[in-house]
């Protein structure tokens, strides 16, 4: 599967049935050339022989999207869910397992690292802003005195 589709680090190749599931594996794994509709993903995962019938996919597909594994596009087709958008999800409802305390310090670090990049622009206009209203509260307060 190629793992950067997901943005998953290297660092957790390993553990990655951690954050999913073994079907949602295989949905992953077929999701990794290209984004497919509803029809396409039941032909491979019967092919693969991991569903027999369709009468769960809407359910697995749901649940799958609820848990950040994927996401639906305009177009009807799915793709993967970008790992920053599982980890979320996964932090905050389904526990940290039995990951090592390196590994779960070392994810801690790499989202928050992705946190601070893309959110460094709205922080640097911030503080623009606080600075212009700091000078123009001084530039008000000099012509009162």
């Amino acid at each position: 599967m190629e793992i950067k589709q997901i943005n998953l680090p290297d660092f957790l190749i390993p553990w990655m049935d951690r954050f999913y599931e073994p079907l949602e594996m295989d949905l992953l794994a077929i999701l990794s050339d290209q984004s497919l509709k509803k029809e396409q993903i039941l032909r491979h995962l019967k092919k693969n022989k991991a569903v027999k019938e369709d009468n769960n996919l809407d359910q697995f597909l749901k649940r799958a999207w609820k848990r950040a594994v994927v996401k639906h596009l305009d177009d009807q087709r799915i793709e993967p869910e970008d790992f920053h958008k599982r980890y979320e999800y996964w932090a905050l409802f389904e526990g940290w397992m039995d990951l090592p305390a390196d590994i779960k310090d070392k994810l801690n670090v790499w989202e928050l690292n992705h946190y601070i990049a893309t959110h460094a622009q709205s922080i640097d206009e911030m503080k623009l802003f606080f600075k212009i209203s700091l000078q123009i509260f001084l530039l008000r307060n000099d012509k009162l005195c």
